[in-house]
């Protein structure tokens, strides 16, 4: 089943100065925006069909 990155928190790799990765930790990884953005629309496109 595909993971629909609906728990997201920020993790600092390297100390809170540094840019943050937006980890699942439903998938337990490390997600890029780009997919992040593609669930999202996915998901807005299901709810767009249904009405």
């Amino acid at each position: 089943m595909k993971c629909d990155h609906k728990k997201i928190k920020k993790n600092y790799p390297f100390g809170k100065k540094s840019k943050p990765e937006i980890f699942c930790s439903t998938c337990n990884q490390v997600v890029k925006l780009q997919e992040l953005m593609k669930v999202k629309n996915e998901r807005e496109n299901r709810m767009r069909r249904r009405r």
